[in-house]
């Protein structure tokens, strides 16, 4: 009987050990998946102190190459106010993540850090760089 009830509680932490890092298909998640906080911005190499409401975006990714971005600014009321974007993304090589918002066609692209706990949305032209950062929550 202790054997059995040994088995049974192996198997449950195991089970659940492993079930984060594996999905529906039996495949490895993309460390991309999971929610991400807005935590820094450089623009023209400067960094941009961040304010109360900046600190609540965020975007999630999921395992089905879909994510949801939410942006907040301060409306004419002085209130922070959500808006909110969704969009696909896909893998282009190890650390490298290109996406596209619904009904856009411009491309995005992050970059994941090697220890995997940040995340960086460069976008860039002759006359502009900007930087947004995020921390795995």
């Amino acid at each position: 009987m202790k054997k059995a009830i040994l088995t049974f509680v192996t198997t449950i932490f195991l089970t659940t050990a492993f079930s984060c890092s594996i999905d529906d298909n039996g495949g490895l998640v993309d460390p991309i998946a999971g929610k991400w906080n807005f935590t820094g911005h450089i623009r023209q190499g400067e960094e941009i102190t961040l304010k109360d409401c900046d600190k609540l975006d965020f975007i999630i990714f999921a395992d089905n190459n879909t994510f949801e971005e939410s942006n907040s600014e301060i409306n004419t009321s002085n209130e922070c106010q959500a808006f909110a974007y969704a969009g696909t993304w896909t893998k282009t090589e190890e650390g490298k993540y290109t996406g596209k918002y619904n009904n856009d066609d411009d491309v995005i692209t992050w970059e994941l850090s090697e220890d995997g706990k940040t995340l960086i949305d460069i976008e860039e032209d002759q006359n502009f760089r900007r930087i947004l950062i995020y921390t795995k929550k």
